[in-house]
C-alpha cells in the first residue's frame, strides 16, 4: 500500500475557515504551529515503509510559512518527495505551491488527468480529492438507483486516463467511508454519505465498480468467437502490478463442468496472450469464468467471458402488487 502522509493542517487561508476573516494567515505567530505539526508528522512516520509522499497540508493557501516547512521536511527526509494540497477546486486551485515537486489537484472532473499537460506543469501531480460518490445519494438515488452504475462507468474512464498518464501518479477518493452516525435519539447525523462503504462498513455497489477499475490484472475481451475444435480459447491478459509477476498469482478457470488452472509468467506492466485449453467441454455457447487470486490468497478479480453465441443474462425483475386495501387510481 502506498501512503501519502499528511500533516494535520487544513483550511489555512481558505475561505471556509472563519478565522481568516479577522486573522492574517501570514502572521509570523503561526509559523511555529505549522512547523511543529509538519515536523511531528514526519518524525513519527518516517520509518514506515508504506509512506512515499509527505503532504504539508490539506486545502490551504501557499505561503512563506509552508515554504519554510517544505525546506524543513526536505532536510529531515530528503528521500521522499513533498506535496501540498492547494486550496481546493475550481478557482481555488491557484497552484501557489509551484516549488513543490508534486502538484495536487482536487475534484478535477473527467478531464483532470489532462490537466498537467494543459497547464504546463513540469512535474508530477495527484488528484488529491476526487471521485466523490455524492451523486448517488438523496434525490438522485431515489429517482434512479442505476446512477450507481453510471458512477462506476465514469470512474473507470477516469482511472484509465490516470493509469495511462506519465504525469499523474494517482489519486484519492473523498471519502472512503460514509461519515454518518446514528444518535441514541434515532436521528442520523454526520458529514455526508460520501463513500463507497457505508458507516457500518458494508460495501455499496460503487465499491465493486472501484475494485474492478483498480484491479491489477486485466483479461479480455468479454465476448469472443468460439474456437475451432481442438484449438484453445485465446485471450489478452495484462499485468498492471508494479512488482508482482503473474506467475506468483493463481489463475483458475471453469467452463461448463470442466475446471482447470492456467499457468503464465508475465512481468509487471506487461501484456501477453493467455490460452485456455478445455479438453472435455465444447466451449461454444458457454461462459468461461476466470478467477485471479493474489499470492496472499484474496480474489483480485473475476471475469465471465462469453464464448460464441451466449445470450446475455436477463436482469432480475421483481414485480410488486399493491396492497389489497389500497385504493386503485
Amino acid at each position: 500500500m502506498f501512503v501519502e502522509c499528511e500533516a494535520p493542517l487544513v483550511w489555512i487561508q481558505h475561505g471556509a475557515n472563519e478565522t481568516w476573516k479577522t486573522e492574517d494567515p501570514n502572521d509570523p505567530k503561526y509559523l511555529p504551529t505549522i512547523e511543529r505539526a509538519v515536523a511531528e508528522t514526519v518524525a513519527f512516520n518516517r520509518h514506515h515503509p508504506s509512506v512515499i509522499i509527505w503532504s504539508l497540508a490539506n486545502e490551504s493557501g501557499w505561503s512563506p510559512h509552508f515554504a519554510e516547512a517544505a525546506r524543513m521536511v526536505r532536510a529531515m527526509d530528503p528521500g521522499r518527495p513533498r506535496t501540498f494540497h492547494d486550496q481546493a477546486y475550481g478557482g481555488y486551485n491557484n497552484r501557489g505551491s509551484e516549488e513543490i515537486p508534486i502538484a495536487n489537484y482536487h475534484y478535477p472532473g473527467p478531464q483532470g488527468p489532462n490537466w498537467p499537460s494543459r497547464s504546463g506543469w513540469p512535474g508530477r501531480s495527484i488528484t488529491g480529492n476526487s471521485a466523490t460518490s455524492t451523486a448517488t445519494t438523496g434525490r438522485s438515488l431515489a429517482a434512479d438507483p442505476g446512477v450507481r452504475d453510471e458512477y462506476g462507468r465514469g470512474f473507470a474512464r477516469m482511472w484509465e486516463k490516470v493509469f495511462g498518464s506519465a504525469e499523474v501518479i494517482g489519486g484519492a477518493i473523498w471519502s472512503g467511508i460514509d461519515d454518518v452516525f446514528l444518535l441514541p435519539s434515532g436521528q442520523a447525523t454526520g458529514y455526508g454519505e460520501w463513500g463507497p462503504i457505508d458507516g457500518w462498513r458494508r460495501e455499496k455497489p460503487e465499491y465493486w465498480h472501484i475494485k474492478k477499475s483498480y484491479a491489477p490484472v486485466r483479461i479480455g475481451p468479454d465476448r469472443i468467437a468460439a474456437p475451432a475444435p481442438g484449438e484453445p480459447i485465446v485471450l489478452q491478459i495484462e499485468n498492471r502490478h508494479d512488482f508482482t509477476d503473474l506467475g506468483e498469482c493463481r489463475i483458475d478457470w471453469r467452463i461448463g463442468a470442466e475446471m482447470g488452472r492456467a499457468e503464465i509468467e508475465l512481468a509487471p506492466r506487461r501484456a501477453a496472450i493467455l490460452r485456455i485449453r478445455p479438453t472435455k467441454e465444447d466451449a461454444a455457447g458457454k461462459t468461461l469464468r476466470i478467477d485471479v487470486t493474489s499470492p496472499r490468497g484474496f480474489l483480485i478479480d473475476r471475469y465471465d467471458i462469453a464464448v460464441g453465441d451466449v445470450p446475455p443474462a436477463a436482469p432480475p425483475v421483481r414485480t410488486f402488487a399493491p396492497p389489497t386495501d389500497a385504493p386503485l387510481e
